[in-house]
């Protein structure tokens, strides 16, 4: 709630996360928001230009530009979200386990993000178009298959930072767990990671699915997709400019849409957890300070006289206290 309100006061990331929003809602309710098919054909009103019945005009198959740019949401922008979340959920989870345990299975995930990062993600997606065509499949398989090695790097870099920090080696000191160590005090610190390198592969991964169905490698016409609808604004851009404008900055308006919250998000994420750490370590210290020493059923036995000097002594020594023991020693002073 307190990263929420911190960033909701930023007026800048609100615009960003409204965006976002219109562009979700926009793709997640396509056939309720729309009156028309984005596919009918109507070679009369080729080139229209902008009027009530279409607002941004028709393209050179005399469909509607405005409802293919709102389909166009799903492939360009939905789907690649998806792709984004696997990648995210393997390479985190890898990450944590190669960074917090090392040894030899850090050196089997190492080699193993080793051999997917050795091959450019376009030269791996141009493989998978070859040996099963075309398609968006395809193309959000090879993201996949390049994206979670490089996530994993990186979080598998910030766990190795993070686990080395003094509150993390409290917390190891006094026995937590391997998990609740990883769930309480690691994973709040690498969330502003892996959200702001989110942000920045989505948009990547937006714009490289652009130019695939820019080249036409991508999305399989006639499937309304930003890219393959730019490569046909393109051969009429000198007769109509306006289709070339309509569709060139769809992209770049929701990249910077994902980008600045992101951005915004690291930031709050990590003052707060700075406080919530500082608060988490001074309640554990105080759990332990509060009893420093104790000691139940205490007996000590005469070993030559088989007799119990000491028996059944419970005690226990706070923080702040000192234990005083009084008694005869073998001369018998005190």
């Amino acid at each position: 709630m307190i990263v929420l309100q911190r960033l909701l006061r930023d007026k800048g990331a609100v615009i960003a996360l409204t965006i976002i929003l219109v562009y979700v809602v926009l793709g997640l309710f396509t056939p309720t928001v729309t009156f028309y098919n984005p596919n009918h054909v109507d070679t009369a009103n080729n080139f229209s230009g902008m009027s009530w019945a279409h607002w941004l005009g028709t393209d050179h198959l005399g469909r509607d530009v405005l409802i293919r740019m709102i389909y166009a949401i799903r492939p360009s922008l939905l789907y690649v979200f998806i792709a984004l979340i696997i990648s995210v959920l393997i390479g985190s989870a890898l990450g944590f386990i190669s960074g917090y345990l090392l040894g030899y299975i850090d050196t089997f995930i190492m080699r193993l993000c080793d051999i997917m990062l050795a091959f450019p993600s376009y030269v791996i997606t141009l493989a998978l178009i070859t040996l099963f065509g075309m398609g968006l499949e395809n193309i959000i398989l090879a993201f996949i298959l390049t994206r979670w090695a490089w996530f994993c790097r990186v979080i598998r870099t910030r766990v190795m930072q993070y686990i080395e920090a003094d509150h993390v080696k409290f917390a190891k000191t006094i026995g937590m767990s391997n998990s609740a160590i990883i769930q309480k005090h690691i994973l709040p610190l690498t969330l502003a990671d892996i959200a702001i390198f989110a942000s920045s592969s989505m948009c990547s991964m937006i714009l490289q699915m652009s130019g695939f169905s820019f080249l036409g490698l991508g999305v399989k016409p006639p499937t309304a997709e930003w890219g393959m609808m730019l490569n046909k604004a393109r051969k009429v851009m000198f007769t109509h400019p306006e289709m070339m404008m309509n569709y060139r900055y769809r992209d770049c308006d929701y990249c910077h849409g994902v980008q600045f919250p992101f951005r915004c998000l690291t930031s709050c994420n990590r003052s707060t957890n700075d406080y919530q750490r500082k608060m988490v370590c001074n309640e554990e210290r105080c759990k332990i300070m509060k009893t420093l020493l104790k000691v139940e059923q205490l007996t000590i036995t005469d070993s030559w006289t088989n007799t119990n000097l000491v028996e059944n002594i419970n005690f226990t020594v706070s923080h702040g206290e000192t234990l005083g023991i009084i008694g005869e020693s073998g001369r018998g002073n005190q």
